[in-house]
């Protein structure tokens, strides 16, 4: 179980929640058949260089609008977490990207 799990069933053990939330840690991209009211999305903040702006383009593994057409497919509420120093125009241009590949 990775601390991103750890500290979701945390909060949601918090909020008196977690007996209404399945926690699924999987390679998403491998899922088959599965529907959900949200997907939850938590890339590694992994960088190139040192000091390097995190890139949506660059830094999410797998291509990012491979992953959101995939949890379009699951969910159309997508929640995405990322490091506090993403490039932020970038947000607009991968929605766009991602809503006009899946033919919305």
């Amino acid at each position: 179980m990775n601390n991103k799990t750890i500290w979701a069933r945390h909060n949601a053990k918090v909020y008196g929640i977690d007996h209404k939330i399945d926690f699924l840690t999987a390679d998403f991209m491998k899922l088959r058949n599965i529907t959900a009211d949200i997907v939850f999305l938590g890339p590694t903040n992994t960088r190139t260089k040192p000091n390097e702006p995190f890139s949506i383009f660059h830094h999410i593994k797998p291509n990012p609008l491979s992953l959101l057409a995939k949890s379009l497919g699951v969910s159309y509420k997508i929640a995405l977490q990322l490091p506090g120093d993403t490039k932020i125009e970038e947000l607009p241009q991968l929605f766009h990207q991602s809503l006009e590949n899946n033919g919305l």
